[in-house]
């Protein structure tokens, strides 16, 4: 009888553990991407570089991001150890702002022969009506494409509510298999960036003089592909599920363009998915419109312009009903901004005044506005 009750204990015991298991929610931090997490770490991940993407949640009761150091110094530590070569660290959604900055990313990427991404996440979510913080790596393989991983690819991924102990069994990981340890000049400290090499020719803080008579393209908010042959498992129904909502999003968004840009007072498109710029210069398209959405300091990074220490607001200038009006938003907090690019030459307009804003609507409203004062008031 002893050894039955013993049996029945370690039984009931380990269904326990699964539904504790399975009170667990899995964590995506891929994107609209289904990838397939096999559980294995890539065997030459010790041979090859790799590249860190940031994700942190804003500071307690703010927009502002938060602060990276401490993740990426606790992470880069544990990477060294593991012989995994960290070779950069970015914050995800910098990499992630705009159409040209995804391309410049891979393609500065791609020649640094980066083989791997890496994501430190830290996230909240809630677990039984409670907020929960989790800690998330995932690494999987760079496609060297702007949309950086390729569906059903394999992913190891391991989340924990200690960051320690997710970065522990990564590093048990690393020591269970037969990995070939190659890379032996790791850097000792973790190196963040912000900039990315989107303007290849000639850059202005104006808007150029023919703008009122040249014909101009808005970028649209594209749709994600959701293919029928796709990984199953928690993670990827759920992915399934944020691309129907973030498509049903992108509908609403280009319509709510499409309104707004009738009082854009010269002549103007949309452009429908990803644009092509010679296609669009084909059509008679003279400038194309792209959008960036990250931090203030961020966008000042990625459009060239001066960064200053020591600033806590950056100024926006905005247009209500014929006054001028100055709003202060935090420089690390999220805003979104237009910048005019020429199809033909690759010069880039971002315009006389600071006119990022909190939402794409009032950004685009402030782009507009100061168009048409640019242009005599139109």
């Amino acid at each position: 009888m002893g050894r039955k009750l013993i049996i029945l204990v370690l039984i009931l015991f380990g269904f326990k553990g699964l539904f504790a298991q399975s009170d667990e929610p899995q964590i995506n931090v891929a994107g609209i991407r289904f990838l397939d997490y096999n559980g294995s770490l890539p065997e030459d991940i010790l041979s090859t570089k790799s590249v860190v993407l940031l994700q942190l949640p804003p500071e307690e009761n703010t927009s502002i991001r938060g602060d990276w150091k401490p993740m990426a110094e606790e992470a880069h530590e544990i990477f060294r150890e593991a012989g995994i070569d960290a070779v950069a660290y970015y914050f995800m959604e910098d990499v992630l702002s705009g159409t040209e900055v995804r391309e410049a990313f891979a393609e500065e990427m791609t020649a640094r022969g980066i083989k791997y991404l890496i994501t430190l996440s830290n996230v909240w979510i809630k677990i039984k009506g409670k907020d929960s913080e989790r800690f998330v790596i995932m690494i999987t393989e760079f496609n060297g494409a702007p949309d950086l991983m390729t569906n059903g690819h394999k992913a190891w991924k391991n989340q924990n509510k200690n960051f320690d102990k997710a970065l522990d069994k990564l590093l048990k990981a690393t020591t269970k298999g037969r990995f070939e340890r190659a890379n032996l000049l790791i850097s000792d400290y973790p190196e963040l960036f912000q900039d990315f090499k989107i303007i290849k020719n000639r850059r202005t803080e104006s808007y150029s003089n023919s703008l009122n008579s040249d014909k101009i393209v808005f970028e649209g908010f594209y749709t994600a592909e959701v293919p029928d042959n796709r990984p199953g498992g928690i993670i990827n129904n759920n992915v399934a599920k944020e691309a129907e909502s973030a498509n049903q999003a992108a509908i609403r968004n280009n319509n709510q363009m499409q309104a707004m840009l009738k009082s854009y007072p010269y002549d103007y498109g949309t452009a429908s998915g990803k644009p092509d710029e010679q296609a669009l210069l084909n059509q008679g398209y003279q400038y194309i419109v792209y959008l960036l959405h990250t931090t203030g300091t961020s966008i000042k990074y990625i459009l060239n312009y001066k960064v200053e220490e020591g600033i806590s607001d950056y100024i926006t200038v905005k247009q209500s009903s014929g006054s001028t009006i100055l709003r202060n938003i935090p420089t690390e907090a999220p805003v979104y901004k237009f910048y005019l690019k020429h199809l033909r030459t690759k010069d880039v307009y971002v315009g006389t005044k600071w006119d990022a804003d909190e939402t794409w609507e009032e950004a685009l409203k402030n782009f507009i506005s100061n168009v048409k004062i640019e242009f005599g008031g139109k």
